[in-house]
């Protein structure tokens, strides 16, 4: 939802977005839309530890011997399938192990001051404790401790079963159980940018973290971004194993329909995840256009940034910066008008005509057919979609003038009355001069 944002410094009660509550409520928000989906983790962790339970209790009568003809004419693919049963186990373990590295080389030694690898605690990476912690995802214990019960519920699975029965035994409920911590990734994944950030300003910053950095590698040879990356990629690489798993797994098998509903939620996660670090990508990237184009408010939590470039408008170069609801015109001023009030009305090989309901006709000239088609696309949807739910996107600028198209000035004001007047005077053409 579009926060009311505050134009008069002299009111305290107002409510006042920070790009911090906005993209909490940005990803509350994508949640929220996926809640749905995500909910029926639990129902499928229930159903699947049931079928579980009722597979595990039968597995133990075998008809045939493993190496009879009977057997290896029913199972064709039981040695496929044991050897990707055994991959995504021995996946687990060594990614565990690189977890553990990561916290016993370095989030131990930075962050805690403890160092299992020397005797004495003298080696320090000279880096305040303060920044240290910002090179680390809040979410890293938590992802470490859970991945360490899944990979001992993979374990207790395996022990359950002689090898030459692997072919029968299943994994794929426990990635159901735990796929509500899956979700933490996301956490990880949106963090894991700003951490990175901070490491390299400091690596190259700092002559003896350089040192420090050179010293704990020869202790793993790995240096600590290779390890950072690693949870990062989880989600897809288990999306990856578990299909290959049901490849391989014959329809008949206990564990088929388990398996499809495993695969179901890693690629569920997967997007729910991929869409996470898009939501944050794209409010970083309005916060740095608001800078440009000075507008204090143009950060919002359904506000989406499209594209930008250049473009001719009664002949002058202009940059051109398109949102779900706005599209902005930069010169020496900048305009804004609102997509509501706007249609596409025409054009040619390399221009769109645009139509607004009180400025007319303005034509975009681009300077290939290329341009002009994916700018054209971007506008259809986002007008399309601007029209179905349309909200006065409401900006704050520090020197305000309401302008036709061309220019003229229609009337100028303060900041508030402005606001206060902005579609009354002249809906979707705001400008300032820069």
């Amino acid at each position: 939802m579009q926060q009311p944002l505050s134009v008069s410094s002299t009111n305290e009660n107002c409510y006042e977005a920070t790009p911090q509550s906005i993209l909490h409520d940005a990803l509350a928000e994508l949640e929220t839309s996926r809640a749905p989906k995500l909910r029926t983790f639990s129902s499928r962790s229930m159903r699947a530890q049931q079928k579980a339970q009722s597979y595990l209790r039968n597995s133990a009568q075998r008809i045939f011997p493993r190496d009879s003809v009977q057997f290896v004419s029913q199972y064709p693919n039981a040695k496929e399938r044991v050897s990707i049963l055994l991959e995504v186990v021995e996946s687990q373990r060594t990614y565990v192990k690189f977890l553990r590295m990561i916290k016993e080389i370095y989030y131990l030694p930075m962050v805690l001051g403890r160092d299992d690898h020397k005797k004495n605690n003298f080696d320090r990476p000279g880096i305040p404790y303060s920044e240290c912690l910002k090179m680390f995802p809040r979410s890293f214990t938590k992802i470490l401790a859970s991945d360490e019960i899944l990979l001992s519920k993979m374990e207790e699975r395996l022990k359950l079963y002689d090898k030459e029965d692997y072919y029968f035994a299943m994994i794929g409920d426990i990635f159901i159980q735990f796929a509500e911590f899956f979700k933490k990734y996301s956490e990880y994944m949106i963090e894991y940018e700003a951490c990175t950030t901070v490491f390299r300003k400091h690596r190259e910053s700092s002559l003896r973290f350089q040192h420090w950095l050179s010293r704990r590698r020869r202790i793993c040879d790995f240096d600590i971004m290779s390890l950072l990356v690693m949870p990062v990629q989880r989600t897809t690489r288990h999306k990856m194993l578990l299909e290959k798993l049901l490849a391989a797994t014959d329809v008949s098998h206990g564990e088929y329909d388990i398996l499809v509903d495993a695969v179901e939620c890693m690629k569920e996660l997967a997007e729910y995840q991929n869409e996470c670090i898009r939501t944050v990508s794209n409010v970083k990237q309005i916060e740095e256009l608001a800078t440009l184009l000075k507008i204090d408010n143009l950060v919002d939590s359904e506000r989406r940034f499209l594209i930008q470039g250049p473009a001719y408008l009664e002949d002058v170069e202009h940059r051109v910066y398109l949102f779900s609801d706005s599209i902005f015109f930069q010169n020496k001023k900048v305009t804004h008008c609102i997509l509501k009030r706007m249609c596409i009305s025409g054009g040619s090989k390399y221009s769109i005509l645009l139509t607004h309901d009180d400025l007319g006709d303005m034509e975009l000239f681009f300077d290939t057919y290329e341009e002009k088609k994916q700018w054209l696309s971007l506008l259809e949807v986002a007008i399309r979609n601007s029209r179905k739910s349309w909200k006065i996107p409401t900006f704050v600028y520090q020197h305000v003038t309401f302008v036709d198209f061309v220019g003229k000035v229609v009337k100028w004001c303060t900041v508030s009355t402005a606001i206060q007047e902005q579609m009354a005077v002249a809906p979707g053409a705001l400008s300032i001069t820069l």
